[in-house]
Order: structure tokens, then C-alpha cells, then sequence
């Protein structure tokens, strides 16, 4: 099933409720803080209707922190009414005293199938293991999906298997869990004691996954290329909703050159293409891709970008289901000729 081929269209909907955060982790690749924007209940309401309408079949729901967020069942509930499929990432953590299980059991029943909860070590010093673990039955209790994303390494001790070690300890079947592990990255407030990972010897690079897959609305209504809202690039931003109606921007996502041809080859790949040398291209994806839209804000890049696509065929992009997150993986193979399909017709 994993070599299945499916076509690259924007399939998901991301909607960051809010920039809020309580646990303000220094790796934070938003720079969220207890104090930020929050979406507008209407306009979010209307992002998933018109989401829809387009044939985006999904909504993923994050932050900040979206516990944080008091309208989020309002939006699940919308969801739900609408037949579309949801999940949140969250740390599983809101404010001292609150019963986020209360919470949970309360968003299940509007309709959230899936969670996606993040632990590492930096969440540690605000969320307890036995929170997490506690939170983590619940899920699977109440016949969710729960995918479990771990970052380690770098100057972190906490590793994977220490939080399976806690899982099991609860009686939680840790072999039903999607679990997802990556190389610990200082980013956004500890981008200043950055910790990559080796530059890898082979030229070889993975392509983005989510690249016009995953259209995100931030709270300020700003549509962006994909969830990693730090980036100040302007290419990163492919609208304003709602002033430019969804299916205006997905247009744009989809059709734009500089898009398509980052979709096709992944950020460090359209480097080298670009003339960059090895040792010019970052080994970390995102800041390849940052990397990538901010030189192509010049016009010697843009040139450039143009020849190499006088004899490029950009017309179909499949999805690189080997590279994409298991809680999308998932949801693509289960979906993915469907969806596609619905996307085309409504389209038409």
C-alpha cells in the first residue's frame, strides 16, 4: 500500500486557532507564548465550509496550543456536520488545575477522531509524564487514533523509550500508537544554541510532504504554505483569507511555479538545481525551504527558476507517502483516490 500513487493536490486544511501556549518550549518552531491572536470563531467556521466546498476533506487543528482555545469544539462540531475527518496536535497541557480529560471526552464526542500529542523534554518541565499518560489512555479509551511525536537528541536526555516505558507502566498498548521520533532542533526562542543533525554524505533529499498539501490559516487570516508559521519569507504566505476566497488561494498554491516545482523536488533538491552548492544547503528541511522562497524574492533566482522549467514537466506531482507522518499516511491511503477524486469534481 506504501507504493501506492496518489496525485498532489491540497488535501488538508491546517487551522491554527490560536498563537497561544502555556508550556513555551525554547525549540518552539512558532515562537508561541501564553499571549497571541486567536482565530475568529465565524471566520474559522467559514474556512471549514469553504474548505469543503474545495474538496479538502480534512481539517487538522493546531496552535499554539488549541486546548487553549475555548471555541474549538464549536469548530469540531462544524466538522462533524460537514462529514469531514479531524485532529489536533496538542501537548496535552492547558493551565494548572484544568481536567483536560473533561476536555477530551468533550471534543470526542463532538466529533475529534484523531490526536496527535507531542512530548519531549522541554514539555516535560510543564506536562508530568503521568499527564501525558493519563491523556494518552484517555484517547485510546474513547477508540481514538493517538500518534505520539517524540523529539530527541541534541543536548536532550529524554528519549523515546523512556516514554513507552511510562506508557506501559499505565497497562496503555503502546503498539497501537502511531509513533513518530525526529532529531531534536533548537528553533524559533533557542534558534541562537541550534543543534542539527550531521550533513548527510549522500546527495540525497527527501521531498516536503507537506508543500501544497496543507494550506494553514493562521488567526490573522494569512493562508500559509504550510504550518511552520515562523518564517517571514513573503513567498511563504499564498493569501489572505477572507478577503480572497479559499478557492482563490488554493489556485494560487497549486498553479504558482515556485510551488509546484518545490513540491516536485523538496527544498535542498531546488537549491542545488538552483546553483547552490552542498555546503550552501541547510540539512535541515524547513530551513532549506526558508532558504529556498526568501532567494526566490530575487530576481536573478526567479530567472533562473524559469529556465529550469522550460524543459520540466510540473504537471503531475504524486504524494511521497514514505516521507509523510503516519497520522497522513494513514488518512491518504485510506482516502487518497477519493479525495483526489472529490477535489477534481469540485474543481471542474
Amino acid at each position: 500500500m506504501i507504493d501506492q500513487k496518489i496525485k498532489l493536490k491540497p488535501y488538508t486544511l491546517v487551522i491554527r486557532t490560536t498563537e497561544r501556549c502555556n508550556v513555551g518550549c525554547y525549540h518552539c518552531s512558532i515562537s508561541a507564548t501564553p499571549k497571541g491572536l486567536n482565530l475568529p470563531l465565524q471566520i474559522g467556521l467559514e474556512a471549514i465550509r469553504d474548505a469543503k466546498a474545495n474538496g479538502l476533506n480534512r481539517v487538522h487543528f493546531t496552535g499554539g496550543e488549541p486546548l487553549l482555545y475555548n471555541n474549538l469544539i464549536d469548530l469540531i462540531n462544524r466538522t462533524k456536520e460537514l462529514g469531514m475527518f479531524t485532529d489536533i496536535t496538542s501537548s496535552t497541557f492547558t493551565k494548572t488545575g484544568e481536567d483536560t480529560l473533561q476536555l477530551l471526552d468533550s471534543l470526542h464526542k463532538a466529533g475529534l477522531e484523531c490526536v496527535m500529542l507531542s512530548f519531549d523534554e522541554p514539555h516535560a518541565q510543564k506536562v508530568t509524564i503521568e499527564q501525558f499518560t493519563q491523556f494518552t489512555k484517555r484517547s485510546q479509551d474513547l477508540g481514538m487514533h493517538v500518534c505520539v511525536f517524540v523529539c530527541q537528541g541534541g543536548n536532550t536526555s529524554l528519549q523515546m523509550a523512556d516514554l513507552k516505558k511510562a506508557l506501559i507502566k499505565e497497562n496503555i498498548d503502546i503498539d497501537k500508537i502511531e509513533w513518530t521520533v525526529s532529531e531534536y532542533q533548537y528553533e524559533g526562542r533557542g534558534a541562537d544554541n541550534i543543534h542539527l543533525a550531521e550533513q548527510n554524505e549522500e546527495e540525497h533529499y527527501c521531498r516536503c510532504p507537506y508543500v501544497m498539501a496543507v494550506p494553514t490559516l493562521n488567526p490573522d487570516g494569512q493562508v500559509l504554505l504550510c504550518h511552520m508559521a515562523r518564517f517571514k519569507t513573503k513567498n511563504f504566505v499564498v493569501g489572505q483569507y477572507p478577503s480572497e476566497s479559499l478557492e482563490t488561494i488554493l489556485d494560487r498554491m497549486e498553479n504558482t511555479p515556485i510551488y509546484r516545482y518545490l513540491s516536485k523536488y523538496g527544498p535542498q533538491q531546488s537549491l542545488r538545481n538552483l546553483g547552490f552548492k552542498k555546503e550552501e544547503v541547510p540539512n535541515d528541511m524547513c530551513r532549506a525551504c526558508e532558504k529556498y522562497l526568501t532567494k526566490l524574492e530575487e530576481s536573478e533566482y526567479q530567472n533562473k527558476l524559469n529556465e529550469l522549467m522550460i524543459n520540466d514537466d510540473l504537471t503531475e506531482i504524486e504524494v511521497d507517502l514514505k516521507a509523510v507522518l503516519p497520522i497522513y499516511q494513514r488518512y491518504l491511503l485510506e482516502h487518497g483516490e477519493k479525495l483526489i477524486d472529490d477535489y477534481d469534481s469540485n474543481m471542474d
